[in-house]
């Protein structure tokens, strides 16, 4: 099958920058790499509402520790990542992995804080406002540049949205950015959206890909390698990229937040096995595990020298993505026989150790639109069964299912193959690296179904379109099935103001595509983070890492 991982395109497995050489990171290159400067002694933590740490400690209480002493200046964040990243750019990517180190480089029009509140001291707009339902208005932050010194400015803004609608480019936005028509620049710090209708979730949608903000200059230079050459306005400047291996950021000197960022690299280390990763964390040649494995979690709960943390979020991990558009996921009643014979929480107990719930929603409970009523579809033998009569496949079916190649993600696979086969459905396991276990379903078709998490969006507008209208990502991409009942009620939310009855519209999509089986729900995995008790950052209600800007500090 043809690798067609961006990053392999017209380039060497050898870095960018420095031509060091690559492979997976085990313990030995990942001591050769260092500790940064985080060897002294305890240290605090701050969590928000919704967020446990191992001593059970308030947001309040901690916060009110953490603000009696400004954070020190210096260190090196030690970030494991699962493997290598879509992309290094906002609009060419597709992974949600890939904000982690997004949100490093590239500063939004309009940014949110971890409570999902729109902040605009985190933002490069001073200003926003919607003064009628068909325009939207930003007063952009003044003295800001790129990483390459281009001045950020209207035309830059313009310039943005011009290649996040680039039709000859695989833009990831362009559904995001599709009601807007035109962006006018009536001054050289203002910036004026003008929209095709109404347009509700737009304000959120900024601190997403689309409001991430991309040096002009770059995009002419570089075109659609721009993916793997990042120049934005963020805390950090790209310094390295090693496949298989590290993505390095540095302190930007010309940061506009003056003081910020706190610590002077990140390095995301790519480790692909667990078990390797645990180790290093123990060791200290990782100081940060995000999304650690349920199993690991409580061996550092209550140890010295870690701080345990956990929240719900919006994210829905795993779903298990089916193909839409061929058998035999084409057809509806074999989609929703594999739905019926899941026993998600089986699932949930023995591999999340009741560290997640089962799946009822495309919307998880961090999401304002989440509906706690919604029952899903839930384990169901006999309906499953009679779904396959329904489908003309009594005899039962096979089909491809591929997973990341990670042990959890495995046993993940595994369990659901075992469940299919009591209904003589059988699930043919591939096993593939980040991000090739995506991207070859998105991009290629590849396969007939993939186990992925999803990690959502703090407006469940963009979540559902994502996943399922017929312009969204995987409709694009050909795997999802074009459904007009979708569209139309997802048209409505966009152009309704009206929070309860936008509300309504996406609980009304969620349970049709549900019903419909687009996707199976597995389960609600909270976002579970362990770090040297050295660091002090907070878990964003979208599950992600944030460690742009001030959100991460190291004691030294």
């Amino acid at each position: 099958m043809k690798d067609n991982y961006w990053l392999r395109r017209g380039m060497s497995r050898r870095s960018l920058l420095g031509g060091a050489s690559t492979g997976a990171v085990g313990l030995a290159a990942l001591a050769l790499v260092g500790c940064g400067d985080d060897d002294d002694d305890d240290g605090g933590a701050t969590s928000p509402a919704g967020a446990t740490t191992s001593s059970g400690a308030t947001t309040a209480a901690t916060a009110a520790a953490t603000t009696a002493a400004k954070p020190a200046q210096g260190g090196t964040v030690l970030l494991r990542i699962a493997g290598n990243l879509s992309g290094l750019e906002p609009v060419q990517g597709v992974g949600g992995n890939d904000h982690q180190f997004l949100w490093t480089v590239y500063d939004n029009l309009i940014s949110y804080d971890k409570d999902f509140k729109l902040q605009a001291s985190r933002s490069l707009s001073e200003s926003w406002e919607n003064p009628d339902p068909t325009t939207f208005t930003f007063h952009l932050r003044k003295g800001v540049t790129f990483h390459d010194g281009t001045p950020f400015n209207s035309a830059a803004v313009k310039r943005n949205w011009e290649w996040g609608t680039n039709k000859d480019i695989t833009s990831n936005v362009r559904t995001d950015l599709g009601p807007i028509t035109s962006v006018e620049t009536p001054d050289e710090y203002t910036a004026v959206y003008k929209l095709s209708g109404p347009y509700a979730p737009l304000a959120r949608l900024w601190g997403d890909r689309p409001g991430m903000m991309i040096s002009p200059a770059s995009i002419d230079k570089y075109g659609k390698d721009i993916i793997k050459n990042p120049v934005g306005t963020g805390a950090f400047t790209f310094k390295e990229l090693v496949l298989d291996n590290r993505i390095v950021v540095a302190r930007n000197p010309s940061y506009w937040q003056s003081g910020l960022p706190y610590v002077n690299e990140i390095r995301f280390l790519s480790v692909p096995d667990e078990d390797t990763a645990v180790n290093g964390l123990k060791s200290g040649s990782i100081n940060l595990f995000w999304n650690i494995p349920a199993k690991s979690y409580p061996t550092f709960k209550d140890q010295k020298g870690f701080i345990s943390a956990e929240r719900e979020g919006v994210a829905v991990a795993p779903l298990l993505y089916m193909n839409s558009n061929r058998p035999p996921f084409n057809n509806e009643h074999a989609r929703r026989a594999v739905a019926f014979a899941i026993d998600r929480a089986a699932i949930c107990k023995g591999i999340y150790n009741d560290l997640s719930t089962p799946g009822t929603s495309f919307m998880g409970p961090g999401n304002g639109e989440f509906d706690k009523s919604a029952k899903g579809i839930q384990l169901d033998l006999k309906k499953a069964k009679e779904e396959l009569v329904a489908a003309n496949l009594a005899d039962g079916f096979s089909f491809t299912m591929t997973v990341q190649n990670s042990p959890e993600a495995i046993r993940v696979g595994e369990v659901i193959q075992a469940q299919l086969k009591e209904i003589k459905i059988d699930a043919k396991i591939t096993q593939l690296p980040a991000p090739d276990y995506y991207n070859k379903f998105i991009q290629e078709q590849a396969g007939d179904s993939f186990i992925a998490g999803f990690s959502g969006r703090i407006d469940a507008w963009q979540t559902l379109s994502f996943l399922f209208a017929s312009e969204g990502t995987y409709g694009k991409g050909g795997t999802q099935a074009k459904d007009a009942e979708i569209d139309t009620k997802l048209a409505k939310a966009r152009a309704t103001y009206d929070d309860a009855q936008r509300i309504a519209l996406y609980r009304e999509v969620d349970a049709y595509a549900m019903e419909k089986a687009y996707s199976v729900s597995v389960a609600f995995n909270k976002t579970l983070v362990v770090r040297s008790d050295k660091l002090t950052l907070d878990i964003f209600g979208d599950g992600k890492p944030h460690i742009g800007q001030g959100d991460v500090s190291i004691k030294s």
